[in-house]
């Protein structure tokens, strides 16, 4: 009787699994979240009522710009915009990137218009880098209106309510919120942990600050979320009658990687309750 000849474990199923192809995934998934997905950013449409508007208002959500030049990633995030050609565009905050300062970000800002105006909140990374001085004054020179802790009417049916940062600062949404007069009431913030300081004193908020978890993975979920994201990674949540949307963002931040969580351009269209 001939004897069996082995088999080298590397030629095995098994074996050629481990040796070819986990390896050629592993290169394929970090080509993308290197450099494919960070410059590639995608737009995500939503409606949604909001109580005491008069007549819709198209909004363009931009969250986490973490930008300090104007690249490939932000002339797409332009190209987008000009296109859908907003009524209002908000600003929630990490407007610069590690390495820059609230000036470097200016430039891509001034780029930036809207009928009712560009509109901006402070965010840790604009504390970190320059404080929210620093940035207020340069994004009001490239035509935004910072809101730090304030109101301002945006129409005359619409007040927005934009909220201090809470890694670098010490938001008080109840005094600003008890200070807004009628009309439909949004809330910009960065933290989306806030949210839970806000929910049941205003209908509708918006933040940023969690990217997704910057990369989301199978059986896992996001890969990191940032302090202050709280419960919250991105998309719609719902709390007390209140209601928040979560981007996830254009920049990266620390790392300059993305992994099923392209930059997010959004496009809320909202509407008068009971239409």
């Amino acid at each position: 009787m001939s004897e069996r000849r082995s088999v080298p474990r590397w030629l095995s199923r098994r074996g050629l699994l481990r040796a070819v192809i986990v390896p050629v995934l592993a290169a394929v998934a970090a080509f993308d979240a290197f450099f494919i997905e960070p410059s590639w950013p995608k737009l995500v449409k939503h409606d949604a009522t909001l109580a005491g508007l008069t007549a819709p208002v198209r909004v363009a959500v931009l969250a986490d710009l973490h930008t300090k030049e104007i690249g490939r990633l932000e002339r797409r995030v332009l190209a987008i915009v000009e296109r859908e050609k907003p009524d209002l565009i908000l600003l929630p905050g990490d407007l610069a990137h590690g390495r820059g300062t609230p000036r470097d970000a200016a430039a891509f800002v001034a780029k930036l218009s809207a009928p009712l105006g560009v509109w901006a909140v402070p965010g840790n990374w604009d504390y970190w880098r320059g404080g929210p001085d620093a940035g207020a004054e340069a994004y009001r020179a490239a035509g935004a209106i910072f809101l730090r802790d304030e109101t301002a009417r945006v129409r005359g049916d619409l007040v927005l309510a934009g909220l201090d940062d809470t890694l670098g600062g010490h938001p008080d949404p109840a005094r600003v919120l008890a200070s807004s007069s009628s009309g439909a009431v949004l809330v910009l913030m960065h933290e989306p942990g806030l949210f839970d300081r806000v929910a049941g004193h205003a209908p509708l908020a918006i933040a940023g600050h969690t990217h997704g978890g910057q990369g989301w993975l199978p059986l896992w979920g996001p890969i990191v979320l940032p302090p202050g994201s709280g419960r919250y990674e991105d998309g719609w949540y719902e709390q007390s009658g209140s209601r928040m949307y979560v981007s996830r963002g254009i920049g990266t931040s620390i790392v300059r990687a993305r992994f099923l969580c392209r930059p997010e351009v959004t496009m809320l269209t909202l509407t008068p309750a009971g239409l």
